[in-house]
Parts: structure tokens; C-alpha cells; sequence
């Protein structure tokens, strides 16, 4: 018996433009963040596309960091 796996693959979207606003970063931040936890519950993302996200969560972070002095969660 042959069993396929379908790969679904997302586009994740590109993080804007670089920004100093500090509201628009955790905006960012939290939206990419709810995407992430809800991933756990779905198989909407695979590996590859969460590892993504955590980077993306990382950067964000840090550039929330240089902007206010703060990282975020």
C-alpha cells in the first residue's frame, strides 16, 4: 500500500519594509507569534516554515530592541 504525504507549502509573508516604529514592530511581532502557536495546533506550516518564523520572531525582536531598548517576548 502506498501512502502520499501531501507537502502543503505557505508563502510566509515577507516582513515590511524596515521600520522604527515601535508599535508597528510588536504588531508584527504579535501576529507572527499567534501564527506560530496556532501551528502547533494545525499542520498548516511545516518544519521549514516554522523555523522561518521563529527567525522572523527573533528579528523583529531585535529591531524592536534597537528601537526601544527593549526586546520582545
Amino acid at each position: 500500500m502506498d501512502i502520499c504525504m501531501k507537502l502543503q507549502t505557505t508563502l510566509l509573508p515577507p516582513l515590511l519594509t524596515p521600520t522604527c516604529d515601535a508599535a508597528q514592530l510588536y504588531a508584527q511581532h504579535s501576529d507572527l507569534k499567534h501564527k506560530l502557536w496556532r501551528s502547533a495546533h494545525t499542520d498548516h506550516f511545516t518544519r521549514t516554515e516554522r523555523d522561518q518564523m521563529r527567525e522572523a520572531l527573533a528579528g523583529l525582536s531585535e529591531a524592536h530592541r534597537s528601537v526601544t531598548g527593549a526586546p520582545l517576548k
